[in-house]
């Protein structure tokens, strides 16, 4: 029999009560009872048993070392979209923590009084907040969980703790909770894997058989939001023997098109552009496009016309590109530029010469992030 002592209460227990002074290294979750209140519950342990791209072990490192040269509470953000590796990131830091010593605790719903509860915890340790926009989002009454939380994360109450928090929509975020680095130090926005992550997480996993697929997948990866969860899938697919253009098809992901500067590089160095074009990469239709520039000899026109076909894009040193030898050069110069040259050999002599100095060096795509602008978006 065990015997505890809280103020003038005392409880009995049987002999499996354990008692501590810190709480144990290990994962913990949050419980709520309506009895008994707040409680911790022992989870699974946080650990990282696939292979880890891009820097996100870097960035756990920086955020670790920095937690422990803090002498008060400290905070991350980290936003993304769904499936980018948001997960990931907080899987390899509470795994890191954990390693260090920090327990880490998992906050998984609101529940009012939950602030009080954590500051309770007398120790350093970790809690990961995911999806905080949405479970400590308002409520019918318009009462905001967030700002309950300002106090804790301020660390009125006393203590280090290291505040983890993911979220999808930072525009869902308090206000509070952005730039104030006293607050939350670091604001980390998981971004799409670089052609290269992407390049080695094919080859890791997808059967060598179809890695022809792969620079086909890369250029996918520059022209839409790519996250680790369209890549799993994908290749999934591609390794039962599909098609890359039936598994974008069938596959559960948003192809919506992109939209692109297309900058079209002649061989005297003159560059047009067709500013924020909207394309699907994988488009076997012609888009024919009209590209303008500058130039200050005045036998060149401003403008041009040329077709391309996006399913023959490519990537070349991780830059989009449209192979040149594939541009139609009778469709390049606008002869109405001329129609005030009435001598039809001279008209035909600048047309050929203006062929000649703008054929195609390069044509490159760049995608237009709009991420910033669509964070903000209401």
């Amino acid at each position: 029999m065990n015997i505890v002592q809280s103020g003038t209460m005392y409880m009995i227990y049987d002999d499996s009560v354990q008692t501590y002074s810190e709480l144990p290294v290990g994962a913990y979750e949050v419980g709520f009872n309506k009895m008994t209140g707040f409680f911790l519950k022992t989870r699974n342990d946080f650990k990282v048993t696939e292979k880890v791209y891009g820097d996100y072990e870097k960035k756990v490192d920086k955020v670790l070392k920095s937690f422990q040269l803090a002498n008060r509470n400290f905070g991350l953000i980290l936003s993304g979209q769904k499936g980018i590796g948001k997960s990931m990131f907080m899987r390899v830091l509470a795994e890191k923590a954990g390693e260090l010593g920090y327990p880490v605790v998992v906050v998984s719903d609101y529940i009012p009084g939950i602030d009080s509860f954590l500051a309770s915890i007398e120790q350093e340790c970790v809690v990961l907040f995911d999806e905080f926009e949405k479970t400590f989002r308002q409520d019918d009454d318009h009462h905001e969980p967030q700002e309950e939380m300002l106090s804790l994360f301020d660390g009125i109450d006393g203590g280090k703790k290291l505040f983890i928090i993911t979220c999808n929509e930072v525009r869902k975020l308090n206000s509070y909770l952005l730039d104030r680095p006293g607050r939350f130090h670091y604001h980390f926005e998981i971004l799409p894997p670089k052609a290269e992550e992407v390049r080695e997480y094919m080859i890791d996993n997808l059967n060598p058989e179809y890695w022809d697929e792969i620079e086909n997948i890369v250029t996918l990866a520059n022209s839409i939001y790519m996250t680790y969860d369209y890549l799993r899938a994908i290749t999934f697919e591609l390794n039962q023997g599909y098609t890359l253009a039936e598994a974008l098809a069938d596959l559960n992901i948003a192809r919506s098109d992109a939209d692109f500067d297309i900058i079209y590089i002649a061989v005297n160095g003159m560059e047009f552009k067709v500013p924020g074009y909207r394309l699907d990469v994988f488009s076997d239709r012609d888009e024919h496009l009209r590209a303008w520039g500058f130039s200050k000899n005045t036998n060149l026109p401003n403008n041009i016309w040329f077709s391309i076909n996006p399913s023959k894009i490519i990537t070349e040193n991780d830059e989009m590109i449209y192979p040149v030898d594939l541009i139609n050069i009778d469709l390049l110069i606008d002869g109405d530029y001329y129609y005030d040259i009435e001598d039809a050999e001279e008209r035909k002599k600048l047309i050929a010469l203006a062929k000649q100095a703008l054929a195609p060096k390069k044509i490159i795509l760049k995608k237009i992030d709009r991420s910033f602008i669509q964070k903000f978006m209401i």
